[in-house]
């Protein structure tokens, strides 16, 4: 796999991002919040993006890092050792949205 170049998007980037949010919402077949286009899917993108989110969290002195995931991203979650901590309704065809944890001293300390 070729290196993969994680970034800040840019303003002038805003209608190519919301291209890319509704092939993955229609990928997905509801709305999501994945701003991986559909074929970057499986190829090991989600997992630099975590461990780069990460590591910076980390840098800035987090400890924990908490969100909001949509119902096909949470097995992909805990296998990045994220916990389920509860989760809350979603207005999108009345699904809830699974609310994660990680540790991140924790992950720091295993390494």
């Amino acid at each position: 796999m070729s290196a993969i170049h994680i970034r800040p998007a840019q303003p002038s980037e805003h209608e190519l991002l919301t291209t890319i949010v509704r092939q993955s919402k229609t990928h997905w077949g509801y709305p999501s919040d994945v701003l991986f286009h559909p074929s970057a899917i499986g190829k090991g993108v989600g997992r630099q993006a975590f461990e780069f989110t990460i590591r910076r969290a980390t840098e800035m002195g987090h400890t924990i890092l908490r969100w909001e995931s949509e119902p096909h991203a949470v097995q992909f979650c805990r296998h990045m050792d994220a916990e389920q901590i509860g989760e809350r309704p979603s207005s999108y065809r009345n699904h809830a949205l699974a609310l994660m944890q990680i540790d991140l001293y924790s992950e720091i300390s295993d390494t």
